[in-house]
């Protein structure tokens, strides 16, 4: 099958002359009057006045016609005016070669101008061609295209610009370029951008960012270029500013990869002794505790055992961040982890705790990995006792939602605490990132991937207090019935 042709419309400047009328009556009322003057006045006189040469500026009027039809038009109707007035009246004796002559030239004359018309109408054509072009490609691109004069202020910027920052061109024009879009840390990459050589034809280039209209800045990849006027100065620069945000993300996610490859590489060849030792050395602290069952080395040896703990805990965070998760699924009650989880964190939390639980219709009973999901529930609780200190109330809501056409449990768990900065909602999930003095910054970023392993999402919620989070566990044939609910707490 042929592809399907497509046919373009004329342009509305090339119409019929009835259009053209309708849209430049005033210009052709105008050569009319000015065609029919000069022709009365051509007939006062035996040659005519200058043998037609007047009709030279009806020609130079039609190029406001915008047409080269038009000017054709009109140039071969004062064409035959000018033929015309030759004859009215018609020259005598020798006068009638003098006058036949005067009138060739004339009609020369007249063409010649008509075809300097049409060249200038193509011109002029062609520029508002490049002119639109260039001005929908500025406008359309999805960079920072800025303008500026030698004095570092705002000539002009495009829609991006004005997407990116926040700032509309009319509130801009005529500020320092530094002062309305670049943050004051990044100032001296900036004005390093513009410090080149006085020539139009040198570019440099830079890495810096912008104040965005988000809460974070951007990184935009720049390079800047000199204007120069019609008479060879320096006018300004013209600055262009790619985003490479995506970029930078991804090399520092790339960096942030192979720093976890090498940490994976390394567990797992010293796995086997770090156990032993780590081992080793609960054995050992237990045989000191049984031959000193009191006494000061009964201190020393508890700081023992809880560095041990600690130590025991990092290498576990560590390994299992680093190593592949494998799933072992089975038909489980999922409040059943949970409450299990909730008996294990009180365990070690000496203020007051409860535990709220909220189930609608959402389905209870949910193919999952039974040890994954609690290691999940007791990071959340532990983080939650930790924040909220002597009173916490953690609640965990279930719902059924829908995402991207598929149904999900949501598990919503919401403590009341002092909540998550800006800063944590965003880096929350990033390995090695914590806001505990003693955290190791794996937990988060593994309970997310043990949810994603499942096939599910694991997300920072929104409240008014305290921090919450949200999972979402696929479910096919998930069993729409809640066991009935209890308080742990008070068991």
């Amino acid at each position: 099958m042929a592809p399907p042709t497509m046919q373009l419309r004329r342009p509305q400047k090339n119409a019929p002359m009835v259009l053209t009328l309708r849209n430049d009556a005033g210009i052709i009322l105008a050569i009319a009057v000015l065609s029919v003057a000069i022709f009365g006045v051509d007939l006062l006189f035996p040659l005519g006045v200058a043998a037609g040469v007047p009709y030279i500026v009806v020609v130079l009027l039609s190029r406001w016609l915008g047409s080269q039809r038009g000017v054709l038009v009109v140039t071969a109707a004062v064409s035959a005016l000018t033929v015309v007035g030759f004859f009215i009246p018609l020259p005598k004796g020798p006068m009638i070669w003098i006058g036949a002559e005067n009138r060739v030239i004339a009609l020369f004359t007249l063409w010649t101008t008509a075809l300097l018309v049409v060249l200038l109408i193509r011109r002029t054509e062609t520029i508002r061609i490049e002119r639109d072009f260039n001005k929908g490609l500025v406008e359309t691109a999805a960079s920072i295209i800025l303008l500026i004069d030698n004095e570092g202020n705002i000539l002009y910027f495009n829609a991006f610009t004005a997407l990116t920052t926040g700032l509309a061109l009319k509130d801009a024009v005529g500020k320092n370029w530094l002062e309305a879009l670049v943050p004051r840390s990044e100032w001296n990459r900036a004005q390093r951008l513009l410090a080149a050589p006085g020539d139009s034809t040198t570019e440099q280039e830079a890495v810096f960012s912008v104040s965005a209209h988000a809460d974070e800045p951007r990184s935009f990849s720049w390079a800047a270029r000199a204007t120069t006027g019609g008479d060879g100065d320096l006018h300004g620069a013209l600055l262009i500013g790619q985003d490479i945000t995506p970029l930078v993300e991804a090399q520092r996610r790339l960096v942030q990869s192979e720093r976890l490859a090498a940490i994976g590489q390394t567990v797992a060849s010293l796995s086997h002794e770090i156990r032993n030792e780590l081992h080793s050395l609960e054995l050992a602290v237990r045989l000191l505790e049984r031959l000193s069952p009191e006494g000061p080395a009964r201190q020393s040896l508890d700081r023992i055992r809880g560095i041990a703990e600690r130590l025991r805990r990092l290498f576990e965070d560590i390994r299992g961040y680093a190593t592949p998760i494998q799933l072992e699924r089975s038909d489980i009650s999922l409040a059943d982890v949970w409450r299990e989880a909730w008996a294990v964190a009180i365990r070690n939390h000496s203020g007051q705790a409860k535990l709220v639980e909220s189930v609608g219709d959402a389905p209870l009973r949910l193919s999952l990995d039974g040890l994954r999901m609690h290691q999940v529930f007791r990071n959340l609780f532990d983080n939650a006792l930790a924040a909220c200190g002597d009173s916490a109330v953690v609640t965990v809501e279930c719902t059924v939602a829908s995402r991207d056409g598929n149904e999900f449990v949501r598990v919503r768990v919401r403590d009341n605490g002092p909540g998550l900065t800006t800063e944590a909602k965003q880096r929350i999930f990033e390995p090695f990132f914590t806001t505990k003095s003693a955290g190791t910054g794996l937990g988060m970023p593994i309970c997310r991937r043990m949810i994603e392993a499942h096939g599910g999402d694991m997300q920072v919620g929104e409240c008014s207090q305290g921090a919450e989070f949200l999972l979402y566990l696929p479910f096919k044939n998930g069993i729409r019935a809640a066991p009935p609910l209890r308080d742990p707490s008070k068991e």
